[in-house]
């Protein structure tokens, strides 16, 4: 704003300033899932914001969004089973409420702050996927190549679960009945 006149003009406009601030408290509510760090529930002076309900449940439905998009442009890509397509964002959301209700006897706040942290792996996945899916418009990859590099895209999801359940001081189940969801997913769907 102070180099740019025009830019600190456009941001304090009443329509620009509202979206900025809303942006601003999404990432921030939002930023402990995003970049998790060891959960200390006894410090007092943390700079973590309140948990705000409503902030999550948008980021989730969000992430959930952006992952459904990517994965279903790269199922069209690859030309993999598109029966299945419209059940991507349904198996996806059935993961979350599964894996809620395997936390039926933790509190609200600590099952949504899990949640959010799936969605950001499952974010995170979808994002690694794209370097494969752009080049392979440019070489034209054999199979065992895109399932080996979706292969190892599922082993670095499943490390980043592992350490966010840590971190979050969460039952190691967690990572079972992640595991436990996907396998029989793709024992229905053959994938």
């Amino acid at each position: 704003g102070a180099r740019f006149h025009f830019i600190k003009k456009l941001a304090e406009t009443k329509i620009i300033y509202t979206i900025l601030k809303m942006l601003y408290a999404f990432i921030s509510y939002n930023r402990k899932v995003i970049i998790p760090s060891k959960n200390n529930r006894d410090n007092k002076l943390s700079c973590i914001p309140d948990f705000n309900l409503k902030y999550r449940t948008l980021f989730i439905l969000v992430g959930l969004s952006i992952a459904f998009l990517l994965l279903s442009n790269m199922f069209q890509a690859f030309e993999w089973k598109s029966s299945i397509m419209p059940y991507i964002l349904a198996l996806a959301s059935g993961q979350f409420l599964f894996q809620g209700l395997m936390m039926i006897d933790f509190d609200r706040d600590l099952i949504m702050e899990y949640l959010g942290n799936l969605t950001t792996i499952l974010i995170f996945g979808s994002l690694l996927a794209m370097p494969i899916y752009i080049t392979n418009k440019i070489f034209n990859y054999p199979e065992y190549i895109v399932s080996l590099y979706f292969l190892i895209i599922g082993l670095l999801m499943i490390g980043e679960h592992f350490r966010r359940l840590k971190l979050l001081g969460l039952p190691s189940r967690l990572n079972f009945t992640w595991l436990l969801y996907w396998m029989v997913v793709l024992l229905i769907f053959q994938i």
